[in-house]
């Protein structure tokens, strides 16, 4: 018997959807305790509270599957390294059917995802984005993922479609080269794509714009610009030197950088002008920038309550 929590790069469709939310439950954590196998496939995980999970549980075992060498474990567990290519090893361990353990965490991700969407449902900016981000993916394409604040927002608020190709830069240096690996990817696979950054990585690479007008099909640059490296609001970094010394905001907008690159660039305020833009990118062979400016605290601000009212479930 088994529960699987799907981290948002896995392609999974995260079965046990916005985990970094109903994992603040205490009657989530006391259900996990009672795990007896762990089966980690992948070394990096995403969201803060699986991986604050992840350092205090103690099953009988604890299995990480990857296929890269070295160790990428902050917990230190005790266990079994199992150098392998996951899908090779599932291949060779196929799931059997058997009565669903701790059913009770199936009803709590339920209620994760309809908080998050009621409590979002007017509010637009990047946390409704990253909920409601299937809605912009095209049809048979890819999606990129930027660092930072953006990509637990999707692990924390969103459920991407089961197989849908994601991909993502994960790292100590995260934020640099975003744009280049997106524009890689798109030219590698020659699929539509879809590739979310923040203001800052898009500065840190922003003469990659011109690997954008290369497109073999069409793909579409969404930046959220909330000015500056907003995931700062969510560590505990001092209130009074925040935004000085670690979001670092720019004060700019990207409306020359796409000109100065002859690139199709629109900047919504609101939902149905972000989804009209994004289909718009669709229609025609080459690349968009859609900017996407909010509030500079919006996103971590949404997150933090959404956190704070499942833990108080």
């Amino acid at each position: 018997m088994a529960a699987l929590i799907g981290d948002v790069l896995s392609q999974t469709g995260q079965p046990l959807p916005c985990a970094d939310l109903w994992l603040a439950q205490p009657q989530a954590q006391r259900i996990l305790q009672s795990a007896q196998l762990v089966l980690q496939f992948g070394s990096r995980l995403t969201g803060k509270r699986l991986l604050q999970w992840q350092v205090r549980c103690r099953p009988e075992e604890y299995w990480l599957i990857d296929d890269l060498p070295g160790r990428l474990d902050p917990a230190h567990h005790p266990g079994r390294r199992i150098r392998a290519s996951v899908a090779q090893w599932l291949a060779l361990h196929p799931a059997q059917s058997s009565v669903r353990w701790a059913s009770e965490l199936v009803q709590l991700a339920d209620d994760a995802l309809a908080v998050a969407a009621t409590h979002l449902v007017n509010r637009f900016g990047e946390a409704q984005l990253a909920h409601r981000l299937p809605e912009l993916l095209p049809e048979k394409g890819q999606l990129f993922l930027g660092n930072s604040l953006l990509v637990r927002l999707v692990d924390a608020l969103g459920q991407l479609p089961i197989g849908y190709p994601v991909f993502s830069n994960r790292g100590a240096s995260g934020i640099d080269g975003l744009i280049s690996t997106a524009a890689g990817v798109q030219r590698a696979t020659a699929k539509p794509t879809l590739a979310l950054v923040g203001d800052l990585s898009a500065l840190y690479d922003i003469n990659a714009l011109a690997l954008l007008r290369q497109c073999s099909t069409s793909m579409v640059l969404l930046v959220v610009n909330n000015n500056g490296g907003q995931i700062f609001s969510l560590l505990p970094t001092p209130e009074a030197e925040r935004q000085r010394l670690y979001c670092m905001p720019q004060d700019v907008d990207f409306s020359h950088a796409a000109a100065m690159f002859r690139l199709n660039y629109a900047r919504p305020e609101n939902w149905n002008p972000l989804a009209q833009a994004v289909e718009q990118g669709w229609c025609h062979r080459g690349a968009t920038v859609i900017e996407l400016q909010v509030p500079p605290s919006d996103g971590a601000e949404s997150l933090r309550y959404l956190v704070q009212h499942m833990a108080l479930q």
